[in-house]
This record gives structure tokens, C-alpha cells and sequence, in this order.
């Protein structure tokens, strides 16, 4: 019996090896058929679909993401279907609608998505029961946005790169020689512009085909320039897109076109919701502005035997414009701590019914352990009956209930019109499914999607608005672009909030105004004396330094309403080299102000103001300006100086809340006007002054670099 039971044993052990064996050697074959499958899966015969996610190769999941399809049909049957995005991890899926393709056409079609906590993208299009076509589109592409890199979009269908001018010299950095770049160390990404140091961002072009621009100028913020070839046509995009690299330009975005392309510049000036100024001469290119930003005619070709000298021009240029949209500001405001007084009161109210609930169920209960049964069950059912009703009540009114909305915005200024960004905030005070519309010139609302915003925050007695986080930093916060449910209305937007009871979400809101002109700034500056100037670069986190000198200014309020708190922001780059401790920090460049003080200024009426000794505050730490309350718009790039008019309004004069299609109570907002002086509007001896200055700072910092290099304690070689 002990052996037949062995035997038993050993036969059972053995079948048990052998069917883990089959299935450790199936499995990979098992997986490698399945990936076989998908890719031996034919696509639908005479269809070709290209398909890009973000910019040639490069993705940034933390800004919005633009999808594009191009959809050609060589069939003679018509395909109707939808396209899906799924991330197999997750499940998780995105119908971008119904796709209409007749036989021997061609359609585009693309969308904008916030695709932050995606790590996979497979695209489909398909009618249900067959699909038409499956790609896989990849995200991680190993080819990220820098913060400290501009980006041109060079748009081409001939599928050309542009290429780049080689250099001439190399240029030690910090040095003030004439070279076309700056030597790019070992392992530098080669199809890249670099500058001479503290002139200027390095400039990375990224190839685009028309069918590739979004129909929103969201994804666009990830980039500062934008290239048309000289063979560029009007047909080369659809009007949702010229409206909005229209908008784009208006909100700082800068488009170099070709100046044999008339059309295109004309289509340009037509698709901006501002007004474009006449042209005048900067860089040598031609500078037409419009809103913050510009459009900039070029010569020569591009692709012709002497192309290098326009390409470079154009590189120049783009290397010294500013990474900092319209769009951006707002996150750049100094914080605000706002009350939620509705979802405060739906929460005591939710408490309060629980509190008396338990009171009369729990403990009251308890002291009628000596009554009967039957006044025990009748006090039971009556109290369970006042709660389920209360409930319902209380239920109905919270999913009723009006949350907070509170926002704040900024306008900015031109004397091609204005264009005002909201940040709005809401919190539910219970309810889920809401709304919220806005009224305003060219108007448009997006829901954000930012972790710092979307929470459910149930305890919190305040909630912070805007907490100055560097989200969305390489171009702006992440979302999904929503259609109009106020579409039918002139200058109405409205969308839906899906929210979390008590939750928190925020949306970005924009309009244009042609007729606000803007303040007219006459600045003048006469230098005193030497420059006092701190040598101390590397102490501590800030410093001060003293530019000696005259400041006459007068401001010209063209503005149908009153400005409070005015002042004129100098904002400066200072290099500086850090305190190294065991290694060679090198240069850094750190953001520096000075501000003028020029009090309050009426509607349409003029006020004058003089000061001397410009006082540069300098800081390290990026978010200390935020503690104390001021404003921080950032200098065009490392080695510039900017000059802002910048003052607080009573009320906003563009955008309004629209309480009625709106599910929230709106509170006093805080709201701001800022306007950037042009290079013309500059005095030339300020120029001078800063630019002298500049280098000053540049020998001080070089210096101290030699002196730290050579105290450098050499590491020991094991």
C-alpha cells in the first residue's frame, strides 16, 4: 500500500512538472503570436492614416497634447467609423468622434488632450464590428520639452528639415565675441541652435506638416516661434487652424513668414482677434506686431544655395524671444487664500444632520432601555424614518446647491487691443455634474487638469488658489479641449465640471478686445555717476545692487477705466555663480527687479512721475517673490532686461462670469493689467546702462569662477 501511494505521488509530481514546463515555454511564443497578430492585422484596403501625437517625436504629456490624423482614402467604398484612444494598462478610452472618409478623398482630422497620466496610446478607427485600422502611438519618446530651450515649428509639407548654419568661431562662455554659436560640449544635441552665452536661449526646430497645426492655441505654448516656408499657401491650413495660430500670436507666440508671401501674411492679420500695427524694421526683418506677439517677415530662401545667412537671422531672432505666453502669467500672480463659504455651509449642514441623527439613534436610544418593546420599535421606526427622509432633502439640496467660484485674471496690453486671462476656480458644494460660462470679445474656456487643483477637499477650511506651482512649465497646464454649449450666443462660452462633492477644479478662461488700446509709457533715463554694484555674486539666496540714474516717466491712461497701484517692473537676469561647495557650479542666470512707483492714474488722463537710483533686488530662489506678494514676470531670456507697466484693477473690464448658465456663486476677484514696453519705447541710455552693467556682472562672475576652479580640491582617482 506505501508504494502503491509513492507511486501515486511521483506519477501526480510528474504531471505537474511537465505542465509547468509547457507552460513556461508557451508563454513567450504564446505572447510573440499575439504581437505577431496585431501587427499581421491588415489595415482596411486603399486606406492610409498617418497619425503624430505631440511634435515630431516629442511629447509633452504636461501640456496640452495635439492628436492629428491624416485620413486617405484610394477605396471605392465610403468608411464611416470612429476614431478611439485606449491605454491598454488601464482600460481606459477616448472617442474622438465620428469620422466620415468618401472614396478618393482625403480628410484631417485632430484633436487637443490632456494625456498626463497616460503611458500608453493605441489609436483605432473603427465602425464597431470591424476595425479599419489599430496603431500603436508612442508617448515616451525620450524626447522631452526644456525649460530652457525655445522651440521654432517649422512648417513644410515637403517633408524638408531646416537646416542649421554651422559656426564660424567658438566663443568661450561669458566671452563677447562675434561668433555665430558657442562650442556645444561632449554629448550636445546636434540639430540644435546654441547662441552665444547670455545672448539668447538655444533654438531647437521641430519639422511640422500643415495637417499637424491644432485647431487651438493651447498645444502651441509649448513653442515660441513658428517657421513658413517660402512655398507656404493659404490652403495650407483650414480656418479652425489660422484662427488659431491667430490667437496664438495675439497670446506671444511670434510667425516668421516669407516676404514674397503676401497672402499668408494677410490670412495671418485676418485670423488674429487683435489688430496687427503697421511693419517696422527690427533685426532686420520686417515686425508687424499683433497683441504680445509678432509677425516677422524674412528674406532670402530657405533652402537656396546661400540659405545660411537668412537661417541664421532667423535663429537670432527666435533665440531671444520670450518662453512666457499670456497664458502663463496668470500662475505667475502672487497667491491669493480664498473662503468657501457655500461648501463650508453644505458640509456643517451634512455634519449637522449626522450629529442629530446619532444623537436620537445612538444615544437617546440607550436611555430607553427601560421602556417597552413596543414604544422602543414605534421611537425606532419613527426616527429612522425623519432620517431617510432628511437625507433625500438634504441629498436633493446639495446636488442643487451652487458651489464657489472664485477667479482672477490679467490683462495685457497693446496698442493693437488687449487680451485678458482668467484663472477660475470653483469648488462643489455637493453636487457633481456642473457648469460654468463665461461672457467676453472672441471668448474661450477650457477645464485645466492640475494636480494641484484637483482634489477633493473635504476638510480644508480655505482653499488656495493658484499656489505657484511650475506645472505645465515647458508650456501650459494640460486639458482637453470642450466644445461650446453656448454656441448659438454671441461672445458666450460654457462647458461642463465634472467634480467630486466638495472638490476643486480650475479653468482657464481668454477674450479679445481690438478697442482697448492700451497706456502710453514715455520713459526717459539719464545715468549718474558709476555703476554701484554688488561683487559679492555667490552670497546667499538675494542681493541688491544700485544702477545710479534719473527716471522721468509719463503714463497716458487710454483705458476706459481707472488703474490703481501703479508701477513701472524692471526685470533683470544677473549672473551670478553660485556658492560651489566641492564642485564647479558654473554661471547661472537669476531673475533680478527694480520697481518705479507711479501711484494711481484715471481713466484717460495723464500722470507724470520722477525717480532715481534703481534698486535691483536679486533672489536665487524663484518662489520668494510669491511670498511676497508681487508679481515675477520672467526676462525674455538669461542676459535681458525687460520694462513693464503693471497695475490692479477694481473689476474686469472683458470677461464676465455668466451667473446664469453658471452652477456657482462667483466672489470678488483680483485683477490685473500689465503691458510690456517695446524695444522702442526704451530709452537707448537705459540700453546702454543695462548692457554695460551686464558685462560687469559677467567679468565679476567669470572671475570668481577662475578663483573657484582653482580651489577646487582635486578628487582622488581610485
Amino acid at each position: 500500500m506505501r508504494g502503491l501511494a509513492n507511486a501515486q505521488a511521483s506519477w501526480v509530481h510528474s504531471l505537474l512538472i511537465v505542465f509547468l514546463i509547457n507552460v513556461v515555454s508557451l508563454t513567450p511564443a504564446m505572447g510573440q503570436t499575439a504581437i505577431n497578430d496585431e501587427e499581421r492585422q491588415p489595415d482596411f484596403p486603399g486606406l492610409d492614416i498617418q497619425a503624430v501625437v505631440g511634435w515630431d517625436g516629442r511629447v509633452e504629456v504636461d501640456a496640452p497634447v495635439p492628436v492629428s490624423f491624416l485620413i486617405s482614402n484610394q477605396s471605392n467604398e465610403v468608411l464611416e467609423g470612429q476614431l478611439i484612444l485606449s491605454e491598454p494598462e488601464t482600460e481606459r478610452e477616448i472617442n474622438l468622434g465620428d469620422v466620415f472618409v468618401g472614396p478618393g478623398s482625403v480628410r484631417r482630422f485632430s484633436s487637443v488632450l490632456s494625456l498626463s497620466d497616460w503611458n500608453d496610446c493605441v489609436a483605432t478607427y473603427t465602425d464597431g464590428s470591424r476595425d479599419f485600422w489599430t496603431r500603436r502611438l508612442p508617448l515616451m519618446t525620450g524626447k522631452d520639452f526644456s525649460e530652457d530651450v525655445n522651440y521654432l515649428l517649422f512648417v513644410d509639407d515637403g517633408g524638408r528639415a531646416l537646416q542649421l548654419p554651422m559656426a564660424e568661431t567658438s566663443a568661450a562662455p561669458g566671452s563677447q565675441q562675434s561668433a555665430t554659436s558657442a562650442p556645444e560640449p561632449a554629448g550636445a544635441v546636434q540639430d540644435r541652435f546654441v547662441p552665444r552665452f547670455g545672448f539668447g536661449r538655444s533654438v531647437q526646430p521641430v519639422s511640422v506638416k500643415s495637417w499637424q497645426v491644432p485647431q487651438h492655441p493651447g498645444p502651441l505654448t509649448v513653442s515660441q516661434a513658428m517657421l513658413f516656408s517660402e512655398t507656404a499657401k493659404v490652403d495650407m491650413l483650414n480656418d479652425s487652424q489660422w484662427d488659431a495660430v491667430g490667437r496664438w500670436v495675439c497670446l506671444g507666440g511670434t510667425v516668421f513668414v516669407h516676404d514674397s508671401s503676401k497672402e499668408v501674411l494677410e490670412r495671418l492679420k485676418e485670423s488674429a482677434p487683435l489688430r496687427s500695427l503697421p511693419a517696422i524694421l527690427q533685426d532686420e526683418h520686417q515686425v508687424c506686431r499683433c497683441g504680445v506677439g509678432a509677425i516677422r517677415e524674412y528674406s532670402g530662401g530657405l533652402f537656396s544655395k546661400d540659405a545660411s545667412q537668412a537661417i541664421q537671422k532667423l535663429l537670432d531672432a527666435s533665440s531671444q524671444l520670450s518662453r512666457y505666453s499670456v497664458l502663463s502669467i496668470p500662475d505667475q500672480l502672487p497667491e491669493a487664500y480664498v473662503g468657501t463659504s457655500n461648501a463650508n455651509f453644505t458640509r456643517m449642514m451634512v455634519l449637522a444632520v449626522f450629529s442629530i441623527y446619532l444623537l436620537f439613534s445612538g444615544v437617546v436610544a440607550l436611555l430607553m432601555f427601560r421602556s417597552n418593546r413596543r414604544r422602543v420599535m414605534t421611537y425606532t421606526v419613527s426616527v429612522v424614518t425623519i432620517a431617510c427622509l432628511a437625507a433625500a432633502l438634504l441629498g436633493s439640496y446639495l446636488r442643487n446647491s451652487r458651489g464657489d467660484l472664485h477667479w482672477q485674471s490679467v490683462i495685457v496690453g497693446s496698442p493693437g487691443g488687449a487680451v485678458q486671462v482668467a484663472q477660475i476656480q470653483v469648488q462643489s458644494a455637493g453636487g457633481r455634474n456642473t457648469q460654468v460660462a463665461v461672457r467676453g470679445k472672441n471668448t474661450d474656456l477650457q477645464l485645466l487638469r492640475k494636480k494641484s487643483t484637483d482634489r477633493s477637499d473635504y476638510y480644508s477650511r480655505f482653499a488656495v488658489y493658484n499656489p505657484g506651482q511650475a506645472e505645465g512649465a515647458a508650456g501650459y497646464a494640460p486639458f482637453s479641449v470642450q466644445p461650446n454649449l453656448l454656441k448659438d450666443e454671441l461672445d458666450a462660452f460654457r462647458i461642463g465640471v465634472p467634480i467630486t462633492p466638495w472638490g476643486v477644479r480650475q479653468s482657464i478662461a481668454t477674450a479679445y478686445d481690438p478697442e482697448l488700446r492700451g497706456v502710453q509709457v514715455e520713459l526717459r533715463f539719464r545715468p549718474e555717476g558709476p555703476l554701484t554694484f554688488d561683487a559679492n555674486l555667490r552670497g546667499g539666496e538675494s542681493w541688491t545692487y544700485v544702477i545710479p540714474g534719473q527716471w522721468t516717466v509719463s503714463v497716458t491712461n487710454q483705458l476706459p477705466f481707472d488703474l490703481t497701484e501703479c508701477h513701472l517692473l524692471v526685470t533683470t537676469s544677473v549672473a551670478h555663480v553660485p556658492s560651489g561647495g566641492m564642485t564647479v557650479s558654473g554661471l547661472e542666470f537669476s531673475p533680478g527687479r527694480g520697481e518705479i512707483m507711479l501711484g494711481e492714474v484715471a481713466a484717460t488722463a495723464t500722470a507724470s512721475s520722477a525717480s532715481s537710483n534703481l534698486t535691483v533686488g536679486v533672489t536665487t530662489n524663484r518662489l520668494w517673490y510669491n511670498y511676497q506678494k508681487k508679481i515675477e514676470p520672467e526676462p525674455s531670456f538669461p542676459g535681458a532686461s525687460d520694462v513693464w507697466f503693471v497695475a490692479r484693477l477694481n473689476q474686469s473690464p472683458l470677461l464676465k462670469i455668466d451667473d446664469e448658465y453658471s452652477d456657482f456663486e462667483q466672489f470678488d476677484g483680483v485683477h490685473y493689467y500689465m503691458q510690456k514696453l517695446t524695444p522702442d519705447e526704451i530709452p537707448q541710455e537705459w540700453r546702454d546702462t543695462w548692457q554695460q552693467c551686464f558685462k560687469q556682472q559677467m567679468s565679476v562672475a567669470q572671475e570668481l569662477l577662475k578663483i573657484q576652479e582653482t580651489q577646487q580640491p582635486k578628487i582622488p582617482q581610485f
